[in-house]
């Protein structure tokens, strides 16, 4: 995603000694530099859900320019659900955390509420999220 400085961010998981997610910048898209390493404590603080230090699903970015605010979404199963096969994956739900600096975080929170019957209890993954013409956009995997 393209950041509020013109860069072009790129996020990932699992990248060092430590596991933690880590953030590349590029002026040009193609030479990559580390710019961030997130705290684990962001991905490991959600009540319920699976917090394993080295395992959080397939973290995404979005900048907003409105609120000059970083989305930063992942997802992660129930933990009395993990290694339960499609039960693990029918229980996987998308979390946030917003910052504006990348040294703090707002806590973590379910991205999407679904209420209606037919899509309450429907998996969720890999959302990406986009503004265009003034509105919000999420696009998301169901498991």
């Amino acid at each position: 995603m393209k950041g509020r400085d013109g860069r072009y961010y790129m996020m990932a998981g699992k990248t060092t000694a430590s596991h933690a997610p880590t953030i590349w910048t590029s002026a040009d898209l193609l030479s990559w530099s580390v710019e961030y390493t997130l705290p684990l404590s962001l991905f490991n603080s959600i009540p319920g859900y699976y917090t394993e230090a080295t395992w959080f699903g397939a973290p995404k970015m979005f900048y907003d320019e409105v609120s000059d605010q970083y989305m930063i979404s992942w997802h992660s199963s129930q933990t009395e659900l993990v290694g339960k096969g499609e039960d693990e994956w029918r229980s996987m739900r998308t979390f946030y955390t917003l910052t504006s600096d990348f040294v703090s975080y707002t806590t973590p929170r379910q991205l999407f509420n679904f209420t209606s019957e037919a899509d309450k209890d429907m998996a969720q993954i890999d959302a990406i999220i986009r503004k265009i013409d003034g509105k919000y956009y999420a696009i998301v995997k169901d498991e």
